[in-house]
This record gives C-alpha cells, sequence and structure tokens, in this order.
C-alpha cells in the first residue's frame, strides 16, 4: 500500500474527529509506518497493554496543557480510543529539543511509560525524558534553501528553532548554499550575542559551531531538515541565561520604547515568580492539604506540622515510606543528618536525614523544615523520625559538630553510635596544605591504635593548636581506630552535604514545593534504580561490593575492623538492591485535583522579625563593668587605633638582608686580598719590614700634613716624638 493510501485509511478509521485529521498526526503516523508500526488505540482498555507497569508504546494528542508551580506540565493526552491524563516532567519540557513545542494540537510518541495507578480506575502517565521518541507539532516552517544576506546586516529569520523527525537526514538534492544561509544566520546570532565561533562539524546536512575560546561553553548545532528546508537546531547553549532585572529593563525598551527602573523590574521579576511557583504566604495554608494528599497517594507515609497556640507555622516533618521500608529491611543501620539554609521570602533551615544503599547510593528517609537550626528544632526532628525508625543499638548517626544536633541525638538516640564529620573538623582545625590533610586523614581512617598513634604524633609535632583540638574533639568520635561504634566506612556527612547541593536553587520556592520536590526526587531515583536492577542475578554483588568488600576486606586482616562480617555481605548483593527499590511512589498531582477535608488545620505564615531600618547597630556584646576594651593594634605598622586593612602610613623600605651566601662570598673575597697584597710585596724583592714602613708611612703622612704646619724647632720635636713609635712598632730599632 501506498504512503498516501495508507494515511486516508488511518483518517477514514478514526471518523469525522478532526484532531485526527491534522498536520501532526499525519506525520506521526507516518513517522510510526516508516518504522513498521501501527497506530492504535490503548488509553480506553490500558490494562491489556501494561507490562510490568509500564505502557510500551503510544500516539496521543496533547488536548490540555498546563504548567504546575514546579515546572511539570500536566496534560491530558488522547488517541483513537480515549482520553487519560499525565505528567510531563520539567526535564523534558527544559530539554532544547522540544522548547516549545508541547502545545494543544501536538502529537507525541512515547515508549515505556510509567503508569501509576493510585485507585483501580484511575491511571496516570508520568513522562519522562527517555519516554519520549518524538514530538510533532505545528511549528513547521518552510523556507527557500536560497536564502542568502540582505543589504548590510544578518537576518536572524533565516534559523527555525523546531522539532522534527529526527531520524537520517536525507542528502538528495540539498545545495550548498544552504551552508551559506546557516552561516549567516548564526553568525547574526554570534554577532548580537558578543560570542565568536568557529566550525566544528559541517557537512551537507549539519552545521555546528562552538565558541573560540576553549572555556566558553556557547554553542550551536543546526541540521537540514528532510521534510521541508527548514533548518533545525535541536540544541543550542548559551552560559548567560540568568534573566536579571537589568534585562528586563533592557527588553522593556527595546520592545515598548518604555524606560521603567531598576526597582520597577525587580519587582516585575519577583511578580512573574510568584506567579509561575505560587505566593510564599498562601503556601502554609497549602501545606497541610499537601501532606493530606500526600499520605493518601503514598499510604504509610508520615508527615508532621507543629505550629503555636495562634496556629503561625513552626516545623514540619515528612518521613517517606517506601524510604522507611528500605532503611529498615534493606541497608545498613547508618543515618547522615545535615541542614540547609533557605533563602525565600520566609527563612528557615531545611533539616535532611539520609541513609546509604549496599552500593553507596543515597536514600533520602526524612526531610523538614524549621525556623532556625536550634535545639527545640532539632530534637522535635529526631523524635519525629524515631518513631518511624525505632531504636537500634548498631545505629550510627553522622553529623557535624553542631552543639545543637550533637545535645539533640544524645538526647533522642542515646543508645546510638555519635560520629563527627571529619571533614568538618578538619576545617574546624585550620589545617591546610596537601601533605597536612593527607596526614590528617591517614591519621583518621588507620585500623590500628599503633598506625594512628603515629600519625597523631607528627601531626602534633607540626600543629600542637590543631594536635589539642582534635584531642578535645574525643579521638573515639572521629577515629577509626578508637571508634566507640561501627562507622560503616563513612568518615564525613557527604552524602547529606550532596543533597543539599541539590537543593540550592529549590530552597528560595515556597514551602510546599520544597516538599513535593523531595517526593518527586525519591520517585525519580527509585524509579531509576527499579530500572537498573531489575535483571539482577542471585549472589551478584554491587559495584562497589565488588571492589572494596571482596578485594580489599573479606580477603584482609582488617574485614572485622570495618565491621563488614561474612553474614551481612547480603547487605551488597544486586538482589537486595532490587528489594530495596520494589517500592512505589506516586506523584500528589495537580493542585486542582488535591482532596480538602474539613478538619485540616489553617496553618499562618511564621512570625518573622521585621529588621531594624537605618544602619544596624553594633552587635558586639555588652561588656561588664570594669572591664576595659582590648585596644587594635594595626599588624603593618605596629600603631593603635586601626587595622592593616585601614592603615594609610609610609612604612619605610627595610634594609636588604645579607644572607649567609653573601657573607661567605665577601669574606672569601677578603681572603684573597690578603694574599694578593702578600704576593705583591715578594715580587718587590724587598723585606716585609720595609714594606710594612712605607705602608705605614703612608698611613701617617696623611694625619701630620692636615695638622697645621709647625716651625722648624716644633717640627724636629714633633719628628722625634713620631718616629721612635714607628720603628718601635716595625721593629728596626732606633734610626
Amino acid at each position: 500500500m501506498a504512503t498516501q493510501d495508507y494515511i486516508k485509511k488511518v483518517i477514514d478509521d478514526v471518523g469525522e474527529d478532526s484532531d485526527f485529521k491534522s498536520g501532526p498526526w499525519v506525520r506521526a503516523v507516518e513517522y510510526v509506518k516508516a518504522d513498521g508500526g501501527i497506530v492504535i488505540g490503548c488509553f480506553a482498555d490500558i490494562k491489556k497493554f501494561i507490562k510490568k507497569g509500564k505502557l510500551e508504546k503510544a500516539v496521543a494528542i496533547i488536548k490540555s496543557c498546563t504548567p504546575n508551580v514546579l515546572g511539570d506540565l500536566n496534560v491530558t493526552l488522547k488517541d483513537v480510543s480515549g482520553l487519560i491524563s499525565g505528567t510531563i516532567h520539567h526535564k523534558v519540557v527544559d530539554d532544547l529539543r522540544f522548547e516549545k513545542q508541547f502545545t494543544v494540537g501536538a502529537v507525541l510518541i512515547l515508549k515505556n511509560v510509567s503508569v501509576f495507578s493510585p485507585k483501580q480506575s484511575v491511571h496516570y502517565l508520568n513522562i519522562t525524558i527517555k519516554n519520549v521518541v518524538e514530538v510533532f507539532s505545528k511549528d513547521i516552517v518552510a523556507l527557500s534553501s536560497d536564502v542568502g544576506c540582505s543589504g548590510s546586516g544578518f537576518e536572524m529569520g533565516h534559523v527555525v528553532v523546531c522539532s522534527v523527525l529526527r531520524r537520517l537526514l536525507s542528502t538528495v538534492n540539498v545545495r550548498i548554499s544552504w551552508v551559506n544561509a546557516v552561516d549567516t544566520a548564526i553568525g547574526s546570532k554570534a554577532l548580537l550575542d558578543g560570542y565568536e565561533f568557529k566550525p566544528r562539524k559541517t557537512d551537507m546536512v549539519r552545521y555546528d559551531v562552538i565558541c573560540v575560546h576553549p572555556d566558553c561553553k556557547w554553542k550551536i548545532i543546526s541540521s537540514k531538515c528532510k521534510y521541508s528546508s527548514a533548518t533545525i537546531v535541536p540544541k543550542f547553549r548559551d552560559p548567560n541565561r540568568i534573566y536579571k532585572a537589568k534585562d528586563i529593563q533592557n527588553d522593556i525598551n527595546q520592545e515598548f520604547n518604555i524606560d521603567i527602573s531598576y526597582k520597577q523590574a525587580w519587582r516585575s521579576k519577583n511578580v512573574a515568580l510568584e506567579t509561575l511557583e505560587g505566593c510564599p504566604k498562601a503556601s502554609f495554608a497549602q501545606l497541610p492539604v499537601f501532606c493530606h494528599n500526600l499520605k493518601m497517594t503514598n499510604e504509610g507515609t508520615v508527615t508532621h506540622i507543629d505550629t503555636d497556640d495562634e496556629d503561625h507555622f513552626k516545623m514540619v516533618f515528612i518521613a517517606f515510606d517506601v524510604a522507611i521500608r528500605s532503611f529498615l529491611c534493606h541497608t545498613r543501620p547508618l543515618l547522615i543528618i545535615d541542614a540547609a539554609h533557605l533563602k525565600g521570602t520566609y527563612l528557615g533551615t531545611n533539616l535532611l536525614a539520609v541513609g546509604m544503599d549496599g552500593n553507596n547510593q543515597i536514600i533520602p528517609i526524612a526531610t523538614g523544615v524549621s525556623q532556625g537550626e536550634n535545639l527545640e528544632s532539632w530534637t522535635w526532628f529526631l523524635s519525629k523520625l524515631k518513631e518511624c525508625i525505632g531504636e537500634d543499638p548498631r545505629l550510627t548517626i553522622i553529623f557535624d559538630r553542631n552543639v545543637s544536633i550533637q545535645y539533640a541525638v544524645e538526647s533522642v538516640f542515646p543508645n546510638a553510635f555519635h560520629g563527627h564529620c571529619c571533614r568538618h573538623l578538619m576545617m574546624n582545625c585550620n589545617l591546610k596544605g596537601k601533605k597536612i590533610r593527607s596526614l590528617f586523614w591517614k591519621m583518621c581512617k588507620a585500623y590500628t591504635p599503633d598506625e594512628f598513634n603515629m600519625a597523631l604524633a607528627e601531626l602534633g609535632g607540626k600543629r600542637p593548636d590543631a594536635y589539642n583540638k582534635l584531642i578535645n574533639a574525643g579521638v573515639e568520635r572521629w577515629s577509626r581506630a578508637y571508634s566507640a561504634g561501627n562507622r560503616y566506612n563513612y568518615m564525613t556527612s557527604n552524602s547529606a552535604e550532596s543533597v543539599n547541593s541539590l537543593t540550592r536553587n529549590v530552597r528560595r520556592v515556597p514551602i510546599t514545593n520544597l516538599m513535593n520536590w523531595y517526593n518527586r526526587l525519591v520517585q525519580e531515583w527509585y524509579c531509576n534504580r527499579r530500572e537498573k536492577y531489575k535483571d539482577a542475578k542471585l549472589g551478584e554483588l554491587s559495584d562497589w561490593a565488588t571492589a572494596k568488600i571482596m578485594d580489599r576486606m573479606v580477603k584482609s586482616a582488617n574485614w572485622i575492623v570495618a565491621g563488614i562480617f561474612i553474614n551481612r555481605i547480603d547487605r551488597f548483593k544486586k538482589t537486595e538492591l532490587k528489594a530495596t527499590y520494589m517500592g512505589l511512589v506516586f506523584p500528589v498531582g495537580e493542585v486542582s485535583g488535591w482532596q480538602c477535608p474539613n478538619y485540616l488545620k489553617v496553618v499562618k505564615p511564621p512570625v518573622m522579625v521585621k529588621p531594624q531600618s537605618g544602619r544596624p547597630k553594633n552587635k558586639d556584646r555588652v561588656r561588664s563593668q570594669g572591664e576595659e576594651p582590648v585596644p587594635v593594634k594595626c599588624g603593618r605598622c605596629g600603631n593603635l587605633g586601626h587595622t592593616r586593612e585601614s592603615c594609610r602610613e609610609t612604612i619605610p623600605k627595610k634594609k636588604a638582608k645579607v644572607s649567609a651566601k653573601s657573607r661567605s662570598q665577601e669574606a672569601q673575597a677578603q681572603v684573597y686580598s690578603q694574599q694578593a697584597q702578600a704576593q705583591f710585596y715578594s715580587q718587590q724583592a724587598m723585606p716585609i719590614s720595609q714594606g710594612l714602613a712605607q705602608v705605614y708611612s703612608q698611613q701617617a703622612q696623611p694625619q701630620f700634613y692636615s695638622q697645621e704646619m709647625p716651625s722648624s724647632q716644633e717640627g724636629q720635636v714633633y719628628s722625634h716624638q713620631i718616629w721612635p713609635d714607628f720603628f718601635e712598632a716595625v721593629n728596626l730599632g732606633d734610626p
């Protein structure tokens, strides 16, 4: 059957529905037919097409799309059988290959899509970047292949950014003028952005350029479209993508010829962010509703919200059910806790507790938000966590040397081992230099007390101040050799710090979005790792365990010290990892579909202390009676009343220090001079005494003639006074 006849048959099969007669649907059908497939409907009876929780193939039209506050796209999809709801992940929306393509009427070709079924009759598609095969939209524009430069300027309309068929591009009927047109358009873009570019790869169907500077990441990748003469730009990387208030000023001026102030641009940016992400104040009232729906979709998840007497927010705690079960059944009894500060309108602290699986991968167990990192917040957070995981005498908790964390851990988990983060301890001791830090880590990771004591003594000889701090911190808290518990080879809290680095941009969004972001993070990690270990074989060890346990622990004499006993090796097998991530994490869904019972409490925003206007007052402590302030002394000039940063005194140049090498050279030159004089007098064939007399006479004559010339009688007397002393000195006797 010819292609036209096949397309006509498909159109006839779907009846009079105009959605299935559009250009994107026709191109999608042709794409599937070219790959040897057939377009069928599966949404009406999706259970028949689901295998292991996934839909193998689907071709659907976007009937509606609405962005949510998290950056995802909530869509309603339609195929020839019916409708279904779904979510397109924000990474797919932000991908440059599909920029501005997810609009109403666009057609998606999907594969291996995860199907979530919170209820037997409700199904939900979760579309990630791996599920999208192709997107067909209505933005394909046909241009003449002979487009060139008109006038003295460049025209940017020659390059059309769109996503079309990404199969092998044909070189039939492609002329060399296409490369010239693309080069002109890219040159225009580079000229406007201020970049100088060079081609990286050029042929009849592809033209890639990069910046001439090796450290710059600016690049454009373009290719020739098979079905039209348009140019495809699937990838464009610009390192300057931050939209600042200054950029808003310039854009408003260019678009509307209106000048606005910087403050107006800054306020407009905040309004736009509030429209996209939601109102921070209203987010606290939305938090109980979110927690209720999170527990509805993910049974077993634990949530707590603490407020004051007037219902103002104080703290929130969320522990994920799948993570709790993984921690209790399949991972080592190890908790790593840390905190990070929020950056939004309402300041606070994001509390976090993570565990580690058999392949050293992070599992977020619980998270929360408090108004500050203090003893009350950590005690409340750890108490709620203890209700979820219980108390295990083998439990190890690793944290930095924060006093509030230490007191809270000792109060809530008194029987657990409390270990300090060695990296924070190193920074507190101000250990700098490659050799000093290498010696410190050698000391921390030493297995035997003898090896530890030797490294500690060596460090004490080089840094006595650091030695005292390390001893006062308690060697049993940070060393492996004297550890009172089992650290499970974790010497730092970097695992929790890694999650904090992921939230560096999310910590500025409203609190409900932050909690939902953690739910999506756990969902994504569990989905990816479940896919990774689905084909795990019985008895096969994980990648980390294969390299470490068998080669360095089980076969060595230190395997008992490391705490990895033979009966615990099952924790590091891939079958155990497969069981760790068997649990499913469901999305909460769109805000409009949340259930809101009447008994839920309305949480008010926290009471924030407004900073005083004007210059901040001096925050030095109030001195007691009779206590005098320590005078400030400059480290540059030594005077009182200022520091070296503000010193304006002129410092005289110091005399250059004479090195030992210069002194030895001067002494050697003096010796050479004396030897030369002795050699000179020996060559004149005169006694040494005569030579000395001549020298003495030359030294005495200037002194003699410098005085007032005496009379003849006085001169004779003076001569009798001078010469005897001279002859006595040279042992020549009386003249």
